[in-house]
This record gives structure tokens, C-alpha cells and sequence, in this order.
């Protein structure tokens, strides 16, 4: 190999190392569906098949409640502040329409496992869901 080869695979090399740890890994944002529905007199969620409290997000991520059905309503509301909202800077109020409704991309930075609780949330016939044991968590 001349000079000018290894001097040219040198350089080639180092670019390729330096652009290589300079990226950083990020993770892909997912999208959530949390279906929402009505158990006598309460409110539930349901995510991949199963009853939750607390629906696991991460920043960037996005999630879309169904209502029971197309003509029922759901409303959700987080405090408008950066420790009550994990969409803060965004909305943090939703109300589904045709049945369904999608969040802005999550912006909290929060570290795993903090909570963010509805401050108010409604769904179909039931307007006034009780409120602090359902929310979002951070993963």
C-alpha cells in the first residue's frame, strides 16, 4: 500500500471513528393507544389488552384514547404546569372528537417513574372521573 493510501485510509478511518461517537442513540418515539371505557360508575383504561392506572410514556412519544365509541365523548386534562403535565409547552388539555383524540409528542424529561396524574378526565356518560390514580408515567 503507498503512502498515500495509508495516509488517505488514516484519515478515512478517523472521520468515520469521530462522526461515529459524536451521534448520539436515540430512541424511536412510539405512539400509545389507550382505550378508554366505563365499568359501572368508573372510569377505565385499557393499554394492549390490559386494565392500567398508569399509562408508560417516554419523551416523544404520543398517545391516542379512544372513546368506547365514535359518538361518545372523553375529555383529559393535565395541571398546566411543567411538574403536572408531561406535554408542557404543548397542550395539556385533550377532548376526543368522532371518539378518539391524540396527544401532542411528550416533552417532559423527567426521570423514569414519575407520575403525572389527570387533574380531570371524562369518558361517555361519566364526566367527572375520579382523579389520581390514573395518569402517565415515565419509563
Amino acid at each position: 500500500m503507498t503512502l498515500s493510501r495509508r495516509s488517505f485510509t488514516v484519515v478515512v478511518g478517523f472521520c468515520l471513528l469521530s462522526f461515529g461517537m459524536a451521534c448520539r442513540h436515540h430512541e424511536l418515539a412510539a405512539a400509545t393507544t389507550d382505550n378508554l371505557g366505563v365499568n359501572g360508575s368508573m372510569c377505565t383504561q385499557n393499554v394492549g389488552g390490559s386494565a392500567i392506572h398508569w399509562v408508560q410514556v417516554s419523551k416523544g412519544d404520543t398517545v391516542t384514547w379512544n372513546a368506547p365509541n365514535a359518538t361518545a365523548s372523553c375529555s383529559i386534562n393535565f395541571a398546566n404546569t411543567a411538574s403536572g403535565c408531561p406535554f408542557f409547552g404543548g397542550r395539556c388539555s385533550y377532548t376526543c372528537s368522532g371518539g378518539t383524540v391524540t396527544s401532542d409528542p411528550v416533552t417532559s424529561t423527567s426521570s423514569s417513574g414519575t407520575q403525572y396524574q389527570y387533574s380531570s378526565w371524562g369518558v361517555a356518560t361519566i364526566n367527572n372521573c375520579q382523579v389520581g390514580q390514573d395518569g402517565f408515567v415515565m419509563k
